[in-house]
């Protein structure tokens, strides 16, 4: 069974502890469909590497992944989920973003990643929806980007999200601000003016880098109203 995008449908992600309680420590997570009524799995894992196949995302998975690949397991070395479990224990908000990518036009997504990397190893073909030459952020705007009364209910929290497309011109500078803080978007007032030595660029309506020489750290901004 399989979910028709075309529907509504709802989107369940499950945080499940080692001892299925609210004090465990988180050991992995689960996405589940529903759609008319009837819960759809996720699907499971078809990659040489992976065993068994699984449909969730969990410490042996994310091991496993890194070694099938080749990817340094930066995912262990920052502590696994149970690193991620404190973190949320602190407390975290959750922020969606509708975005089109101006760096490599998502080819990473659904498409062979890097573009000078041969697609025969493992990791390297995503997918075969996107070609080379598409996801240009351009042609996404003028064409793609387009629902409208489109929306997102999320259960718990009644903001709704249009899903049109929203723009705003970066805020007139003032103050100074620091990687990792919010500067600009609709109905923001605080400051936009980066500190020395760092410098801000608008990449984007949705974000705009605070870089110093060839560090980034991505400073978001509210991508539409809720």
């Amino acid at each position: 069974m399989t979910v028709d995008t075309t529907q509504p449908f709802t989107v369940v992600t499950q945080f499940i502890t080692n001892d299925n309680t609210a004090t465990g420590t988180l050991s992995q997570i689960n996405r589940i469909y529903v759609q008319n009524g009837k819960v759809i799995q996720n699907s499971f894992t078809d990659i040489a590497g992976i065993s068994p196949a699984v449909n969730a995302i969990s410490d042996n998975f994310c091991n496993q992944q890194k070694t099938a690949v080749g990817d340094i397991n930066s995912f262990e070395q920052r502590g696994d989920w149970k690193t991620a479990g404190t973190a949320l224990e602190k407390g975290m908000v959750l922020a969606l973003s509708l975005w089109d990518d101006y760096a490599a036009n998502m080819l990473w997504l659904d498409s062979d990643y890097p573009l000078d990397a041969s697609a025969s190893p493992l990791g390297v073909a995503r997918g075969t929806w996107y070609k080379a030459n598409s996801g240009v952020p351009v042609t996404v705007e003028a064409n793609a980007a387009k629902r409208p009364g489109g929306h997102l209910q999320h259960q718990d929290r009644t903001h709704r999200l249009d899903l049109r497309q929203h723009h705003w011109s970066p805020t007139s500078p003032s103050g100074t601000v620091t990687p990792s803080s919010a500067t600009g978007g609709e109905e923001y007032t605080g400051p936009t003016v980066c500190v020395a030595p760092f410098t801000c660029q608008v990449q984007n309506p949705f974000f705009s880098p605070v870089s110093v020489n060839e560090s980034s750290y991505r400073v978001w901004r509210r991508d539409a109203p809720s």
